[in-house]
């Protein structure tokens, strides 16, 4: 009898047992199934990306980078700014001056201009040489704008006249010399000279050794010094052969270039059209010329 009831307790035990193990289960998979009908969302991005749940979540909201889903997450966050903006571009550094980006400078012959990837500048071959008159050609002294970089020879070439004017520009002197022909002198070739003063450097409305100073720093102008000499170089159209004339424009050292008049209208394959640094340097030769050969200095000429 005392077996028989220790016996029907133990399977009331088990019974019980049983029940709470079976219960336990099926609470396990109704959890588990809830987590994977639901899954958790992404953390929620800061500064840096937010951080997900552990399984495939809806993704994070990014602050000033991209929000990243959690781990598994198919689909990136949704983020603001990508990146903060860049920092404000420094200028350039060239021969211990700071330019701005924009700005334009000298370096040798060649000009630059200042970009936020650093100098951009022409590439022209600058010629390096000892003599100081030749150097000052290419790099004037800005300081000093009434001492002319360059002394020039120049004047009209060709053309069958009765005589030809050669004019000679220094810093201070301007001197005119006319050359006859055999036909205005029949007792042969004859020649003479006069020297005006030249107006005041700077002077308003005229042209002086400043506004020649200007012309010959302009890089069309210093890259032409650079060109073979053999032949001299000429730009335009040559009226020589029918009896015309080109402008000739020779530095002390002989270097020189021609201008004839400008190249016609579709340009022509032989036609060297003329920069527009070297137009305004012939015009503003022409006008000092013909300034000075008015002056009271000339008139027997």
């Amino acid at each position: 009898m005392s077996f028989a009831r220790e016996a029907t307790m133990m399977n009331a035990r088990f019974s019980r047992s049983l029940a709470i193990t079976i219960f336990s289960a099926m609470l396990v998979a109704s959890c588990s199934k809830s987590n994977l009908d639901t899954p958790p969302k992404g953390g929620a991005g800061g500064a840096t990306a937010g951080t997900g749940g552990a399984s495939g979540g809806v993704p994070g909201v990014g602050g000033a980078t991209l929000g990243l889903g959690g781990n598994g997450g198919s689909t990136p966050g949704t983020g603001g700014a990508t990146s903060g903006p860049d920092a404000a571009p420094q200028g350039c550094v060239e021969g211990g001056h700071t330019y701005a980006v924009g700005e334009t400078f000298k370096s040798d012959c060649n000009t630059c201009t200042c970009t936020e990837r650093g100098a951009s500048c022409t590439l022209m071959a600058c010629i390096v040489s000892n003599d100081a008159s030749t150097d000052r050609l290419f790099n004037p002294d800005a300081s000093d704008p009434c001492s002319l970089s360059a002394n020039l020879t120049f004047g009209e070439d060709g053309g069958n006249a009765l005589y030809w004017d050669t004019n000679r520009l220094t810093t201070s002197t301007f001197t005119i010399t006319r050359s006859y022909s055999w036909r205005a002198n029949p007792d042969g070739a004859t020649t003479s000279a006069c020297a005006p003063s030249l107006p005041a450097c700077g002077a308003a409305g005229v042209v002086t050794v400043a506004t020649i100073n200007v012309d010959l720093a302009d890089p069309e102008v210093a890259e032409l010094w650079t060109l073979p000499q053999d032949p001299v170089p000429l730009f335009g159209e040559d009226a020589r052969p029918v009896d015309g004339t080109v402008y000739s424009i020779a530095l002390d050292d002989g270097r020189k270039v021609l201008v004839g008049t400008q190249c016609a209208s579709p340009v022509m394959s032989s036609c060297r059209s003329i920069p527009e640094g070297l137009v305004r340097l012939t015009e503003d030769l022409r006008t000092l010329s013909r300034a000075m050969l008015a002056d009271p200095a000339c008139v027997g000429l």
